[in-house]
């Protein structure tokens, strides 16, 4: 287990790349104590798999909350 400490602005860039989806940004908390237990974002992507482009996402950030890993 690790942890990271990035910027606002270094976030900000990074979640907001060309062409990305508001949609992909998914959070998740906790309702009472109003806590983000998860967080997942992606960013589109276009991949050459043996000579053909295929459009996938690629998934930038994916944490979860240490309390929620087993």
């Amino acid at each position: 287990m690790f942890r990271f400490d990035f910027s606002k602005e270094f976030l900000r860039r990074a979640l907001s790349s060309p062409g990305y989806f508001k949609t992909w940004h998914f959070a998740v908390r906790v309702t009472s104590p109003k806590i983000l237990v998860c967080f997942i974002s992606g960013v589109p992507a276009r991949i050459r798999i043996r000579g053909d482009v295929v459009n996938m996402a690629e998934v930038n950030f994916l944490c979860c909350h240490k309390k929620l890993m087993v």
